[in-house]
């Protein structure tokens, strides 16, 4: 199992859609686009996008991340972005698969993994790395849920938990790393933006 697998179950859910995006699971999107976009501006929550075909180009705090295919890319945080596809065509269309990351979910695994295996706390809300097989075939085994409601009942958490502790592992995991942390600088954050999405029409004061 591997990206080409992954990209023919993403083909074959596309090729029955008309709009860009479809989500056969829970928590999951697959996007295709079958030309180059402009930059727009856009909002990520946190996710991991997977690239199968076609390039994307997102910019964060000034900073320029191209994705290729190949590759993930984590957001840990709520965070504004301007965004493009640079590469898409007829024959060879952009397609990418899109995973909500479960804060709450991650943090439960702050147990089991243990406080040694999450020192290391530095890293970007938005990070790019090359997908490790055992994420792709996390993501295909995700989809594949979609064709069976019972199975997807039953598996989805436990194939959901674990695509959690890939990306909390991973090269780029570094500020999901620092999540878990109570008194961390991410945490902190965190709990900032969540404050203020959760009590947007109320005055907050800011000492």
């Amino acid at each position: 199992m591997g990206i080409e697998q992954l990209t023919a179950q993403v083909m074959r859910h596309m090729a029955t859609q008309r709009a860009h995006y479809t989500s056969p699971v829970p928590g999951m999107g697959l996007f295709q686009r079958r030309e180059p976009t402009e930059f727009t501006a856009d909002f990520y929550e946190p996710f991991v996008c997977l690239i199968l075909q076609g390039r994307k180009e997102t910019i964060f705090d000034d900073i320029s991340m191209e994705v290729a295919a190949g590759q993930s890319l984590l957001v840990s945080h709520d965070v504004p972005v301007r965004a493009r596809i640079r590469e898409a065509s007829s024959e060879f269309p952009y397609l990418s698969v899109v995973l909500r990351l479960d804060i709450p979910l991650l943090r439960s695994l702050y147990d089991e993994v243990g406080a040694a295996a999450l020192d290391e706390l530095e890293g970007r809300a938005c990070a790019v790395h090359e997908a490790d097989p055992r994420l792709i075939d996390c993501l295909e085994r995700t989809l594949a849920l979609a064709d069976d409601p019972l199975e997807a009942r039953i598996l989805l958490p436990q194939v959901r938990r674990e695509l959690h502790f890939r990306l909390l592992m991973a090269p780029h995991g570094g500020m999901l790393r620092a999540l878990l942390h109570h008194d961390s600088h991410a945490s902190h954050i965190a709990r900032a933006i969540s404050r203020i999405r959760r009590d947007f029409r109320q005055a907050i004061t800011v000492p």
